[in-house]
């Protein structure tokens, strides 16, 4: 009974610790972790870490911020996304020059999504339909919330009317092994 009150007390400092790092990183950015709670933001957002059966709702996700089994970032970048513009016309050339480039290559183009560094502005996707470019969802799996940001690239993929027959990570192996190869016989 004594190990199980001295583990309900940890559990309340990881908290009380995971709700102070993503308070003060929500503050460089503008945002009120108050306001989130009261709109319920953060109850439903805390659902989509799918942080297991200990871990549950906006205490779970407190307490695996305060453990550090989640980066604040990636925490607030689920909250409080950075705001996404549409793509200007300079953006969009850009992003054609490097999908031109890829085509030409027979490479791939990563697709992050929001609020990471690969994830390209509204309207690249239309490029790579109309170019043909193999896109790759972009997450390091083995990172906790990693999948997360998977199911992120996966969304923006979707928004963008990517067709999963130009998803890399939809590709059987087989057909992976003959792209690679095909890539190979290309640069040689």
């Amino acid at each position: 009974r004594i190990k199980q009150h001295l583990r309900q007390e940890e559990r309340t400092r990881l908290r009380s610790i995971g709700r102070s790092l993503l308070e003060q990183a929500l503050g460089l950015r503008g945002q009120a972790l108050g306001e989130l709670e009261e709109r319920g933001v953060v109850a439903e957002k805390a659902e989509t870490f799918h942080l297991g059966r200990d871990l549950k709702g906006i205490d779970g996700l407190y307490e695996a911020a305060g453990a550090g089994l989640l980066t604040v970032e990636k925490i607030i970048d689920v909250l409080a996304p950075p705001p996404r513009t549409a793509a200007g016309a300079d953006d969009l050339r850009a992003w054609g020059a490097v999908i031109d480039a890829a085509r030409d290559a027979g490479a791939a183009v990563a697709f992050g999504g929001e609020g990471t560094s690969a994830a390209p502005p509204f309207g690249v996707g239309a490029l790579l339909v109309q170019a043909s470019v193999p896109v790759l969802l972009d997450a390091d799996e083995t990172m906790p919330g990693e999948l997360d940001q998977l199911l992120a690239a996966l969304g923006q993929a979707r928004r963008e009317a990517v067709p999963a027959p130009l998803v890399l990570n939809a590709w059987s192996a087989a057909r992976l092994r003959t792209w690679v190869a095909t890539r190979r016989e290309r640069t040689t």
